[in-house]
């Protein structure tokens, strides 16, 4: 049986699109579970450096490796499920969106830093209105990547 006969043997049971919906739904849960661990993972690498130390070198292993040798690891930890799917999904998201994250505010001048300080702002203030911004560019590059 050809693909084409499969194709339209599944577009006839009217199978077809909500699978397509299903992944496209997968997609998307995944993206943003991704973009809700890996941000405030990247700001936290920025802050305190000990856990950059610790954190960093893993999440650069993690993010070398092809999301296929993932899921052999993600089906016997989680069984053949969909947490299995959005384990695969968030462990080859994750990493690449906090690394990118990191990067993006590590590259904000210190003076825009400096200056945010001398205004009066605190720490989550001077990240929120001043590095987040500065860093717009390279924090949708990191989630582009991811």
């Amino acid at each position: 049986m050809s693909f084409w006969n499969t194709l339209g043997g599944l577009w006839s049971d009217g199978t077809l699109l909500p699978a397509i919906g299903h992944s496209l739904l997968r997609c998307l849960y995944g993206f943003g579970a991704s973009v809700v661990l890996g941000v405030p993972l990247g700001v936290l690498l920025t802050l305190r450096t000990p856990l950059r130390r610790v954190v960093r070198p893993a999440l650069s292993a993690v993010q070398s490796l092809p999301a296929a040798a993932l899921v052999p690891v993600a089906v016997v930890a989680l069984g053949e499920s969909e947490w299995a799917v959005y384990a695969v999904v968030l462990l080859g998201a994750v990493p690449s969106i906090a690394l990118g994250v990191a990067s993006a505010l590590d590259q904000v001048p210190p003076l825009l830093t400096r200056a945010g300080w001398s205004l009066g702002s605190g720490v989550l203030h001077g990240i929120l209105k001043v590095r987040v911004p500065a860093a717009m560019p390279g924090l949708v590059a990191a989630a582009r990547q991811g």
